[in-house]
Order: structure tokens, then C-alpha cells, then sequence
């Protein structure tokens, strides 16, 4: 998990990552990448203005899988009606983007917080100094708060594209639990 503290995060990331690499010592030679991964996604979740972020990283069939999530606090459109907000949503969430390299799945999904716009989406990221982007695969729901003129937003993605269909149903699994306490 993210610590809040930026005067302790480099300590405390790599704290976890040794806690991880005695659980498993074959990441133990990615240690470093795996700390500035870490440092790099705390960092984005902090310029979102993420309310919880997290990641999970292990060696699968000797690759190393990463994955992220962040639950953020998202603007309504239409904070008088959860339906026209959904509208809004699936409207707008269906239009592609310049950073898209796939075709975008966007879809009602009933949760038991309550109702709630899917997305399914494959992007890029924009161009590193040497030109290279990363492609990123994730799953995010936009669930508005009912009785209230707030949204949250769950954001999970990977860059490990095998193991891509496999992380978004974890995603959908964490999706499936939240619920509002009003």
C-alpha cells in the first residue's frame, strides 16, 4: 500500500518490497525496478489525488506480473439523477481516444453499491524520451454515490498484456465487494 508520507515512502516501499522478496526470493534480483515501479505508481496516485492505491507484483511463468489499483473521487455530470449520470457516462466513455491501440468496452454493470458504468479499455502511454510507450490494459468503474452528488472511481490496470484477462476479473472481484455505508 501507498504510504502518505513522502518523507518515508522511499523507506517504507522498499520495506515492503523486502517483505515480498523473503516471501519470494525470485524477485529478489528485480528488487530495484520493482521499488522505482512502486515510487513511480504512488507518485501517479498522488497527482490523481488517489483515496487508496495499491499494487501486486509476483513472478508468473518467469514473468514478472504488475498490477495497479486506486480508488480516486470522480466529478459528477449530473449529480440529481444516478440514471442520467450512468447515461452520461456510457455516452461519454464510449468515445475513443487519441491514446487508445483497442477498441473500448463500456457497459451498465449492477454492483452492490449499486449501479455502476464499466469500462474495459487498452491505451497507450504517452512517449518516453526515446519514443517507446507502454501499453496498458485496465478495468474502471465509475459507481456515483447514491443520495449524493459524488462518484468514486476504480481504476486497475497492467502492462502485462498475457496476463491482462486474468487481472481484470480480479479487478471485477473487487469491484463486485464495495459498498456503500451511508
Amino acid at each position: 500500500m501507498r504510504d502518505p508520507e513522502l518523507a518515508t515512502r522511499r523507506v517504507s516501499t522498499e520495506r515492503d518490497v523486502d517483505r515480498q522478496i523473503a516471501d519470494d526470493p525470485a524477485l529478489a534480483p528485480y528488487r530495484e525496478d520493482l521499488v522505482e515501479i512502486l515510487l513511480g505508481f504512488w507518485l501517479e496516485a498522488d497527482q490523481k489525488s488517489a483515496i487508496i492505491a495499491a499494487t501486486v507484483w509476483q513472478i508468473v511463468e518467469h514473468t514478472i506480473v504488475v498490477a495497479n489499483l486506486a480508488v480516486l473521487d470522480g466529478e459528477r455530470q449530473s449529480p440529481a439523477s444516478v440514471e442520467s449520470e450512468l447515461a452520461a457516462l456510457e455516452r461519454n466513455l464510449s468515445r475513443p481516444e487519441e491514446i487508445d491501440v483497442g477498441d473500448r468496452d463500456v457497459r451498465l454493470v449492477a454492483l452492490p453499491a449499486g449501479r455502476a458504468v464499466r469500462l474495459r479499455w487498452l491505451t497507450g502511454t504517452e512517449p518516453d524520451d526515446d519514443g517507446s510507450t507502454l501499453v496498458l490494459d485496465g478495468v474502471s468503474y465509475w459507481v456515483p454515490v447514491p443520495g449524493h452528488a459524488a462518484m468514486v472511481v476504480l481504476n486497475g490496470s497492467t502492462p502485462c498484456l498475457p496476463f491482462a484477462d486474468e487481472l481484470a476479473a480480479a479487478f471485477d472481484s473487487i469491484a463486485d465487494t464495495l459498498e456503500f455505508i451511508l
